[in-house]
């Protein structure tokens, strides 16, 4: 079960979800074919007697290739950050509420009611722009959340104004006592 289902009221329904998008992987991608096409050159070079071979230890290596595995090793670090913000960040829109949480030892939680957020910004980058996603920042009251690489930001940030519209149109439409 999600966070977001375990903080769900009966009365209220999920109205839009944002979820982070899977391009974050792709530069991690590039950065790991990148680090292979080097320890293969590393290779290839040390044959023909162009790249110094180094000892290590326990085995001889080609220079371009250890430099490959380091870059290799520093981007699979990468990529398993990516991978836990990709899992542990959740975001959704309900009838009177927007819930969200990020991270899992350090936990940043969402919990506002629509009427206290102030504003919502969205930024891009140009590949962001071009792929589709964006950072989130939603500002409360209270404190600035921060939500990055978000998939379709605007249709989010659009859904959440939209609530809110309806929410203040029902209020005023409602009966005072």
């Amino acid at each position: 079960m999600s966070f977001i289902q375990r903080k769900m009221v009966d009365k209220d329904d999920v109205l839009r979800m944002a979820r982070i998008t899977k391009w974050i992987f792709a530069d991690q991608i590039f950065y790991m074919a990148l680090s292979i096409t080097i320890i293969i050159l590393g290779y290839a070079f040390a044959d023909r007697g162009i790249n110094p071979v180094v000892s290590i230890g326990f085995a001889e290596m080609p220079l371009f290739a250890i430099f490959g595995f380091v870059a290799l090793f520093v981007t699979l670090i990468f990529w398993f950050v990516e991978f836990i913000h990709f899992i542990s960040t959740e975001l959704a829109l309900t009838g009177h509420r927007v819930i969200g949480k990020k991270g899992i030892i350090a936990i940043d939680i969402l919990d506002s009611p629509l009427d206290n957020i102030d504003t919502i910004k969205v930024q891009f980058s140009f590949l962001g722009r071009i792929f589709g996603f964006g950072n989130l920042t939603i500002i409360t009251r209270n404190k600035d959340y921060q939500y990055r690489k978000v998939g379709r930001p605007m249709a989010f940030q659009r859904a959440v104004n939209t609530r809110r519209e309806q929410l203040r149109k029902e209020e005023a439409a409602s009966p005072k006592d």
